[in-house]
């Protein structure tokens, strides 16, 4: 016998929600993200189709962005507050084990099975 797999059925309203969200990643994907690429000056594709609007790709927001704004900064930033709060949330996380470990709880033999 060729063993069967099962195949669980998807419910109406699951089928609804990812239907949605999909649809939402394709608006941001189709129709927003071409919108960092600005067209040329006088030029009236600005309120055209996205597939018109990807027809010339100008990089020149974000080459301003990097000169005008001190991103260097800003990242240098956010890397001292992402390295400091994973350090803090290790060594809360690593008291916590040693309480587990150490410690003994009244249903710990039974849980530990």
């Amino acid at each position: 016998m060729a063993a069967q797999m099962s195949r669980r059925k998807e419910s109406p309203l699951a089928v609804v929600l990812w239907s949605v969200a999909l649809a939402v990643i394709l608006f941001f994907i189709l129709f927003l993200s071409p919108r960092c690429f600005p067209p040329p000056q006088g030029s009236q594709e600005q309120f055209a189709l996205p597939v018109a609007s990807c027809a010339r790709v100008m990089l020149i927001n974000f080459s301003r962005a990097l000169q005008y704004a001190r991103s260097f900064r800003y990242f240098l930033n956010s890397l001292g507050v992402s390295v400091v709060t994973t350090v803090v949330a290790v060594f809360i996380a690593l008291l916590g084990a040693y309480g587990f470990s150490r410690l003994q709880f009244p249903a710990g033999s039974s849980s530990s099975r």
